[in-house]
């Protein structure tokens, strides 16, 4: 019995490690708001462009470079994510109350696409007109290319802020007040970094 204890923490504790190592070597670096700590860096990275596959079998793939909003939020979040439910109505309001300034990629981690599609017509019929709000995608990243292999994300919500010429402002990890002064504080420093682009 105390072998297997032993055994257990072991493997518990390379996990922690291994995951703490991972995310270190592949997180990039730029303003991180955990809603906890906050580190500022005046150093943006530029992401290369990106293709983005939407949810809704109707739609063409996009790239990143398509999008012409000022301010982009890349917003990882998934059907089974209890706080990603949670923040979606928010999330819409604020799109929708910017004027064309802000363009949300919702992009969803989720695996299995029919669990996905059952959750997007919940909330579609519970939000209404509502949901349907110009410049937020509705993406999928079930192979994590992007969500894990570029960005490193392994928890979600993460969202990342980015200027109009895809430089990475600030990354929030965990749920936000969306409709709050400290978010729109983000979006008026990336809508600033944009202008002067």
């Amino acid at each position: 019995m105390l072998k297997r204890c032993f055994a257990m923490i072991l493997i518990l504790l390379l996990f922690v490690v291994g995951s703490y190592l991972y995310d270190k070597n592949n997180k990039p670096e730029l303003v991180v708001d955990s809603n906890k700590d906050k580190v500022s860096s005046q150093v943006y990275e530029t992401i290369d462009d990106i293709s983005f596959t939407p949810f809704a079998e109707d739609k063409t793939s996009f790239m990143l470079s398509d999008i012409k909003a000022p301010v982009i939020f890349l917003h990882f979040w998934a059907s089974w994510c209890a706080p990603c439910q949670v923040e979606i109505p928010d999330i819409l309001k604020l799109a929708d109350s910017m004027d064309g300034k802000l363009a949300v990629i919702a992009i969803s981690i989720d695996e299995d696409l029919k669990k996905l599609d059952k959750f997007m017509k919940r909330v579609k019929k519970k939000l209404g007109d509502d949901f349907n709000v110009e410049h937020v995608y509705w993406v999928t990243d079930t192979d994590k290319k992007i969500s894990l292999d570029k960005f490193g994300v392994v928890r979600v919500p993460e969202t990342i802020v980015v200027s109009k010429d895809r430089k990475m402002i600030r990354k929030i990890i965990g749920e936000n007040d969306w409709l709050s002064d400290t978010t729109k504080s983000y979006i008026d420093e990336a809508l600033a970094i944009s202008a002067s682009e």
